[in-house]
């Protein structure tokens, strides 16, 4: 009598090596695909000689015009600065980023920030790809597409996939260590020095890019003691993550001390808090939940705790070291007074090992279970369309930006010799009124902006300015505008110089324009423009994204007019 033949399970098909290949690089190429669109926002222009994003300027600058390996700026590893350096002049030479006497420094810079912007898109594409092969290692092809998926649609990650910042080539180079110890743990055999060191090196260079990174080692470690290998094993673990660590980041011997300094800055940084964004918020532990929330999805969250929380209660070394990892960067970034969405992204590519995981699982498992599996589905699909999901903000980001609208409503819309009132120092979060509005310093933002006398910003006599300064009214200009940025953490604190700016403010000024939107919102003739602070609140916090680096791609700006004498 012949055995059975093996059911075959059309939603799970065993892949080839071929097809799992293929599989991972359709992937890719529909992450990357995605990533394109809105990849283009913010980018410098004729009318603001610097990008939206307020770290792009200085990224762009450190990556290009300072010495290979030798930055002088270690705040975090350097290979990104060396990858963006290379692409730079790999530009220059093939043509497609502008150089020469003719060429305005804008020009050069825009398409700069672009390539910089294209290695991030590439390298979030690859994560996609990466959690779709490491799921393979623990689970079947329908929870390693849905995972994948689930990381595809990651809005933060997507988001922030199309900036020149370090954060999401770290994330890449997490996800590619955690792809190498898994199928470690996964392997018949003990690893050969080989794998070890590969594992090594991912993590040093993990760790050049983004310090936490060497955080890796403890689950890299706990692999090799499951696996009971010799001290040898430990050893060239440890020898080649500081060789991949060396590698990355050639200026701990080169420029110790430059090293050293942005080291201690970064670490000072983090312990202080940045301004007043943090002020005042909850726990970094509670607060980072809230962005891993944003940052991933609140139900794919959900699903992926579930599922990692279901692999180490099923014993399972993957994940048991994934979640090792997760628990100790969670408490070091929980621990740190800075709280940026972007520290959560080491995690995602966990969360969606463990939300693909729990869906493969479910379904393997048959019965009501598969009702857990469609959940996970239609959920991460229901996610990607809210107005925190990917295809909104990907719309948001192929908008004009309310800054540029704002500006381009004061030039075309106010007469010249009108005055411009600004609350604080100008910057990313402004209407580019004036070209160098995106400079690093702010002495030489407000230096530029002295070449404008219609833009103003009181300064007392001994310089010792401060945001929300009530002086700015006592000879008031025609117009002030301000932006979400400004408005939010002072009102959040209700810091005085702020409750008392607002309350002089609205018995001066009308309420004349909001920008965020498709369209500039202005109140129709005969209508109440009054305002007050409860109203204002009101207007800055049903927009969203919300979080400090979200809300990068879309700040609401509100235009204020002086009232007619009676």
């Amino acid at each position: 009598m012949e055995p059975a033949a093996e059911e075959r399970d059309l939603l799970n098909p065993k892949l080839t090596r071929r097809g799992t290949w293929i599989a991972a690089l359709l992937l890719f190429a529909l992450a990357f695909g995605f990533r394109l669109a809105g990849i283009g926002w913010g980018l410098p222009n004729e009318q603001r000689f610097q990008s939206l994003h307020p770290d792009e300027e200085l990224i762009y600058l450190v990556g290009t015009q300072t010495p290979y390996l030798r930055p002088g700026f270690y705040n975090y590893g350097t290979l990104y600065f060396t990858l963006i350096h290379a692409a730079n002049d790999a530009g220059m030479s093939y043509g497609w980023i502008p150089v020469g006497d003719d060429v305005p420094f804008w020009k050069t810079e825009r398409a700069g920030i672009q390539t910089g912007r294209v290695i991030s898109a590439l390298s979030g594409a690859a994560t996609v790809s990466l959690v779709f092969a490491t799921l393979l290692l623990v689970t079947g092809s329908l929870g390693s597409f849905i995972g994948a998926i689930a990381m595809l649609l990651a809005p933060g990650h997507l988001v922030h996939s199309r900036f020149q910042t370090t954060d999401v080539f770290a994330a890449m180079l997490i996800a590619l260590a955690a792809f190498l110890l898994i199928r470690a743990v996964k392997a018949a055999e003990a690893p050969s020095l080989k794998s070890v060191c590969a594992v090594g090196a991912v993590v040093g260079l993990a760790a050049g890019t983004k310090y936490a990174g060497i955080l890796l080692l403890l689950p890299a470690t706990y692999v090799l003691f499951s696996r009971g290998v010799s001290a040898k094993y430990y050893g060239a673990l440890v020898g080649s993550t500081v060789i991949g660590f060396l590698l990355a980041t050639p200026g701990v011997l080169l420029q110790t001390e430059a090293f050293m300094r942005g080291v201690t800055y970064e670490m000072g940084h983090t312990a202080a808090g940045h301004g007043l964004v943090f002020v005042d918020t909850p726990p970094g532990v509670i607060y980072h939940f809230w962005n891993s929330a944003e940052a991933f999805g609140f139900a794919p969250l959900l699903f992926g705790c579930a599922g990692l929380i279901w692999a180490v209660v099923s014993k399972k070394p993957w994940g048991i070291a994934a979640v090792l990892f997760c628990v100790a960067y969670f408490l070091a970034i929980g621990l740190a007074e800075v709280k940026f969405l972007r520290y959560v992204f080491p995690l995602l590519p966990f969360l969606a090992l463990g939300l693909g995981y729990l869906a493969g699982r479910c379904h393997e498992e048959k019965g009501w279970k598969r009702v857990v599996t469609g959940a996970v589905i239609l959920l991460v699909g229901v996610t990607s369309t809210t107005t925190g999901g990917a295809f909104v903000l990907t719309r948001l980001m192929s908008m004009p930006d309310p800054r540029d609208e704002a500006a381009r409503w004061f030039k075309e819309d106010t007469p010249p010799d009108t005055k411009i009132g600004l609350v604080s120092d100008p910057w990313f979060y402004s209407p580019p009124l004036f070209p160098n509005i995106g400079l690093l310093a702010s002495g030489d933002r407000l230096e530029a902006m002295a070449e404008h006398p219609r833009i103003v910003r009181y300064i007392p006599a001994d310089g010792e300015k401060m945001d929300w300064d009530i002086r700015l009214l006592e000879n008031p200009p025609d117009y002030i505008v301000f932006s979400s940025f400004e408005f939010l953490d002072h009102d959040r604190l209700s810091e005085p110089n702020f409750v008392a700016f607002i309350d002089e403010m609205k018995t001066l000024y009308d309420l004349v324009g909001i920008f965020w939107g498709p369209e500039p919102a202005f109140p129709k003739s005969g209508t109440n423009t009054e305002f007050d602070r409860d109203m204002l609140r009101v207007i800055m916090r049903e927009r969203y994204p919300k979080t400090h680096d979200m809300m990068y791609i879309r700040p609401t700006i509100c235009v204020f007019k002086l009232k007619n004498p009676d």
